[in-house]
């Protein structure tokens, strides 16, 4: 087995690993892409997002096959018993934050890859792997107040309640993102979801032609709060929500950690 498999394997377990290097190694360039793994493993990097990198989506394709589609039943919090662990072998020089992002990338990858319908059948699956990597990041990371605040506001973004933009503003500046951090997820949500295009627009000119300094008083002035408001928070921007506020969660805390 090649180096980054059997890095692969440690991470993953050897099951898994095999099946997925069975499909990565049938590829034209699987011997290419496995050096490029094996030097960015040699730096540090996981051996998950080494693989991700060198093969792109073929690394998910390989994954998501591996696994199987699951149970074709669907509940409330479906899937969490499919939920992908990602070991964190003892010599391995980098945090538990990076384990944590590629765990959150691997399952929530094969939510958006699955054999699963739009709507309520998607989000109970998002739902429930989402619930066990925050389970997860307790167990690798302890209970940490910023952390506990953020899954609360998560959660609160999941609960399938009907909110509007501005609403779902206010529920992120009590995380450790901060007003301006709050905005910034705001408009990639927008941008990624293509909608509000105008919104978008007037984010931008607070964020950028105004000086950072006084953006908290002139949000409180209600002309970005009114705009925001006009726009529907629906189920598929919870969910990009929720993932890019979870990325800031681990970003933080990686550097806290750091410092």
């Amino acid at each position: 087995m090649a180096p980054a498999l059997s890095a692969l394997a440690l991470e993953i377990g050897i099951t898994l690993a095999k099946k997925v290097g069975t499909s990565l190694t049938s590829g034209s360039k699987a011997e290419e892409n496995l050096k490029k793994a094996d030097a960015m493993i040699a730096t540090g990097t996981s051996a998950v997002s080494a693989l991700r990198k060198a093969f792109g989506t073929e690394f998910d394709e390989a994954m998501t096959a591996a696994i199987g589609t699951g149970p074709t039943a669907w509940s409330f919090e479906a899937g969490r018993a499919d939920y992908i662990r990602v070991s964190v072998p003892d010599s391995a020089p980098r945090d538990v934050y990076r384990t944590l992002r590629d765990e959150l990338n691997l399952n929530l990858d094969r939510v958006a890859r699955g054999p699963l319908k739009k709507g309520t059948e998607q989000q109970n699956y998002f739902l429930g792997a989402f619930r066990e990597w925050i389970e997860r990041f307790r167990e690798l990371a302890g209970r940490q107040p910023d952390a506990e605040e953020t899954f609360q506001v998560i959660e609160s973004l999941l609960d399938g309640k009907r909110r509007n933009f501005s609403d779902v503003f206010r529920l992120l500046q009590r995380t450790g993102l901060g007003t301006v951090g709050a905005l910034l997820v705001i408009q990639a949500v927008l941008i990624a979801t293509s909608t509000g295009v105008g919104i978008v627009a007037v984010i931008s000119t607070w964020l950028f032609g105004i000086p950072v300094v006084q953006v908290g008083t002139l949000v409180v002035g209600g002309g970005l709060l009114f705009a925001l408001s006009r726009v529907d928070f629906a189920a598929t921007n919870a969910m990009s929500t929720s993932v890019a506020t979870a990325y800031k969660l681990l970003d933080r805390a990686s550097e806290q950690q750091r410092g």
